[in-house]
Formats: C-alpha cells, sequence, structure tokens
C-alpha cells in the first residue's frame, strides 16, 4: 500500500538578532541561508524578523522576511514576560492577565512550528506552538566571573530561558559535540533531543567573494609599518584584548621584534580600559581600532595578516577561526575545554594565563616560514572537512521526524 505524503508543516523561522551583533548576528544569518535550503516537501517556510533594521539586510541576501508588529502595549508586556526579575509580578498577574502576543501572531499566520535560529527570549511566549530553540554556548554558567555574563540581569535572563526551553523544545541545536555534552549535563536534557549542527564562516568568505577582488592596502590605509597580527572581536572583557597586548609586549622585549595588532568591532564597554593598557605598556602605536568593517576590508586584512589571535575565554565555536582556515592563515587560540576541539591540530594553543605562551607562538610564526605554511595548509584540510558536514540533511531530519508526529494529530481539510 502506498501513501501520498502528507501536506508540508508550516514553519516560522525566527530571526532574532541585531545587526550591530557582530559573530552573532552572522550566524544568525548563516542558519537563515541553511533553513532555506530545507526539503519543501517537508515545510513551507516563512521568514519572520523581530528587528526592523534586520529586513534591508535579509533582502540583500535573498530572503524575504516579515517583520513581527507588535504594538508598544503589547511589547512592553512580552518585556516583563520574558525577563527574570519581573516574573515574580508576571506570576502574580497571570491568572487574570495571560496574553500570548507572539504566539497569537504565529498563529494567525498559520504556523505548526517555530525555529528559533539563535537564542531567543520570544520562545518563553509559546504556549501551544511546538518549537526547536538554538542555543550557542553556556558561557554564563562556564565563565560567571565576567561584568557581561550579570550586567541587566543577564545570568537570570539566561536561565529563565534555557530551563524553559530545555524542557519545552521539541529539539535543541547546538554548535559541537562538546556543547550538547554540556547542555546536557547542566540543564538535564536528554541527548536524543540534541542536535549537532556546526557553525561555519561568513557566507561571503565560504563562496569565494573576494577572491577575484582586489585588497585594499591595509598598511597603507591605517599607517602600519610592521607585520601585523588581526583580531576580530568587540570588545567584551571576556575577549581577553589584554592579553595580546602583553604577549606583544613580551615579544618585543624577549624577542626584538615588532609586530602591531589590528582590532575590529564595536565597543562593549571594555575598550578604554583596552587603549588604558596599551599606553602604560608603550605599545599604543602598534595597536590599530577599526571598528566595524565591511566584508571586503575583513578579507583584506586576513590576507595581509601574520595570524588570527583570539584569546577569548568564551566559546566552545567562534567563527574567526574558520574564516581563518578558509583564508588561509594560521590560528593562535585558546587552550581550553571546547575551543581546541574547534581547532582540532590546526590552531596554535595559548595559555591564557600565560601570555608568553603568546610571544613563543609569534616568534615561530615569524622565523620558521615551513613551519607557518603547514599550520595554513591544516587549516584548509580542517575548513574543508566543516564545509562537507551536510547540514541540510541533519536539519531535515529533525524537521521529518517532527512532521510525522504533527500529521497525527493537525486538522485536516
Amino acid at each position: 500500500m502506498s501513501f501520498t505524503r502528507e501536506k508540508p508543516v508550516n514553519i516560522g523561522v525566527i530571526f532574532d538578532q541585531e545587526v550591530e551583533s557582530g559573530g552573532g548576528f552572522q550566524q544568525g544569518l548563516n542558519a537563515a541561508f541553511l533553513a532555506s535550503k530545507i526539503d519543501p516537501t517537508l515545510v513551507n517556510i516563512h521568514f519572520f524578523h523581530t528587528k526592523r533594521n534586520s529586513k534591508k539586510i535579509l533582502l540583500k541576501h535573498g530572503i524575504n522576511s516579515q517583520l513581527i508588529k507588535l504594538s508598544f502595549l503589547k511589547k512592553i508586556y512580552l518585556f516583563i514576560k520574558t525577563t527574570a526579575k519581573f516574573r515574580i509580578f508576571y506570576q502574580l498577574t497571570r491568572p487574570f492577565l495571560d496574553f500570548n502576543f507572539f504566539e497569537s501572531f504565529l498563529k494567525n499566520h498559520d504556523i505548526n512550528l517555530v525555529y528559533f535560529i539563535s537564542p531567543s527570549r520570544f520562545a518563553l511566549d509559546l504556549v501551544e506552538l511546538n518549537f526547536i530553540y538554538t542555543v550557542w554556548d553556556l558561557c554564563h554558567r562556564d565563565n560567571p566571573e565576567f561584568p557581561e555574563s550579570k550586567i541587566k540581569g543577564e545570568f537570570e535572563n539566561r536561565e529563565l530561558r534555557l530551563n524553559f526551553s530545555s524542557k519545552k523544545a521539541v529539539s535543541i541545536i547546538v554548535d559541537s559535540k562538546y556543547s550538547k555534552s554540556n547542555l546536557s549535563k547542566k540543564y538535564n536534557v536528554e541527548k536524543s533531543r540534541i542536535e549537532v549542527i556546526p557553525f561555519e564562516s561568513l557566507k561571503d568568505i565560504k563562496d569565494n567573494k573576494f577572491s577575484s577582488k582586489k585588497l585594499i592596502n591595509i598598511n597603507q590605509k591605517y599607517n602600519i609599518d610592521n607585520p601585523f597580527i588581526f583580531y576580530p572581536a568587540q570588545f567584551w572583557p571576556h575577549k581577553n584584548h589584554i592579553y595580546i597586548l602583553k604577549g606583544l609586549y613580551i615579544l618585543e622585549k624577549k624577542y626584538n621584534i615588532l609586530l602591531n595588532v589590528i582590532f575590529s568591532g564595536g565597543d562593549k564597554g571594555n575598550k578604554k580600559n583596552i587603549i588604558n593598557f596599551a599606553n602604560k605598556l608603550g605599545i599604543r602605536n602598534r595597536v590599530t581600532f577599526t571598528g566595524f568593517i565591511t566584508n571586503h576590508e575583513l578579507v583584506s586584512i586576513y590576507k595581509k595578516s601574520l595570524a588570527l589571535v583570539m584569546p577569548t575565554f568564551y566559546g566552545p565555536t567562534n567563527i574567526p577561526p574558520l574564516e581563518a582556515f578558509k583564508i588561509g592563515i594560521p590560528v593562535i587560540y585558546s587552550d581550553l575545554d571546547g575551543l581546541r576541539d574547534q581547532v582540532e591540530d590546526a590552531g596554535l594553543l595559548i595559555d591564557l594565563y600565560d601570555p608568553e605562551t603568546l610571544a613563543n607562538c609569534l616568534s615561530k610564526l615569524i622565523k620558521k616560514k615551513n613551519f607557518r605554511n603547514n599550520i595554513i595548509e591544516k587549516g584548509y584540510i580542517l575548513s574543508k572537512k566543516i564545509e562537507n558536514i551536510d547540514r541540510v540533511k541533519i536539519l531535515n531530519s529533525i524537521l521529518e521526524k517532527f512532521s510525522i508526529k504533527f500529521n497525527t494529530f493537525r486538522e485536516t481539510s
């Protein structure tokens, strides 16, 4: 006996990232591109965004998305509902004033399944609709010392979202095997409900968009005379920019090597400390701050860099190493659980409690050309391995399993 295939599930893909959120926005874009490749016999895809300025960016990349329009009062109510410090007030008023404005909007558009392609507070508004949730990291639990894990109730808000989603989501998507184990352990989630879809590099880099385009003369633009290393990261304390400054200082004193550094990204409150520390070490003239840059300039800086240096305390997966592997420059990376798994043998690992290890790595890259070339080659091999992962197949499998269950109770016409 043959069966006709059921009607596709209507899936609402939620883009809930600010344009200025750096790697988070780029990873959101990558997830949106992936969602657009889902088997159309399984689902009808409807893209929605929560930030007005996302529309133009998504259209530029060929994704037609609809703004989730909510009145000012509805937004205020949702803020109270999804913010930890107001949770007691919400619980007290819930018997009299319990509205699900976000969910109602999606139900009015006949959505059957919600896919959050980035962490989102809006999951807390879902009562009846099933959803897939994305977890990028558990850094507030792994590294609670940093202020960004605490400001504006960030720790409590993350816990609220994760405790809810880990229990109610039909599937949770993470970036790595390490994250899967970490999430399962910390939030008691069955591993069968957690799927690994690894991060990818920036789409323009993955597609070699700038391979034939003339590079920007970075040394001329920023008046840099020495070779330089690169660190594209917003200025959060956990990004650990100061470690690089210590490494450059040691490199000069121990090896008599002058090296510059380019920092790109927006200020998240720690840039002043970095500038002051550079002045204290007497190396401020070798530190360049670019602010946010275009993808064309990003590639131009990468290609001229001695290496990507990323001494972050947060992980387990970060986008810059993926970009560096693809473009072909060495990666110097944090020797921490999860992060070392990302780069395997294609990265040079540094002890974040000893900046002399950075100075030693940089000296070796400068003095031993064959060593540098070997690291670059390993990066190319790992990049190809990462690209060959069939992410669409993983996502299709999640949706096919949901579709089979959903069609046992969906209304038929």
